[in-house]
């Protein structure tokens, strides 16, 4: 997707740009702000928004496994945190995610992964 043409300077670091029809629920004015280096991998390239683009610029992918448990403290306090992958389009990206969220949402990730980490945890408390 892109690169875009700027059609108009709106201030010393906004520009607005031409984009293309089927990206017009998008506001058409980039902040320099939110630039970033790009390095360019031809996997990742789309020619097409992906039609499950939401306002956001976020799609929602898959998520395909539970691979850490990890300990987290958020405010001083235990928050159960699961890192989890996702896959989308053949591409497979981890994020951390709260433990219930995602229990409640894809309990079937959870069948195998859950058993598995409770037995290490009771080998490491229950060592003699």
């Amino acid at each position: 997707m892109g690169p875009f043409k700027i059609v108009e300077r709106i201030g010393p670091v906004a520009y607005r740009l031409e984009l293309a029809n089927e990206l017009h629920p998008f506001h058409d004015i980039l902040h320099v702000s939110q630039l970033r280096k790009v390095v360019r991998n031809p996997v990742l390239i789309v020619s097409q928004p992906p039609e499950d683009l939401d306002s956001g610029l976020s799609t929602r992918g898959k998520p395909i496994q539970v691979t850490r448990f990890p300990d987290e403290k958020i405010r001083r306090k235990g928050v159960p945190m699961v890192e989890v992958v996702w896959e989308r389009v053949g591409i497979r990206e981890a994020t951390k995610e709260h433990a219930s969220m995602m229990r409640v949402e894809y309990p079937e990730l959870f069948e195998t992964q859950v058993d598995e980490h409770m037995a290490d945890a009771d080998s490491r408390t229950n060592s003699s």
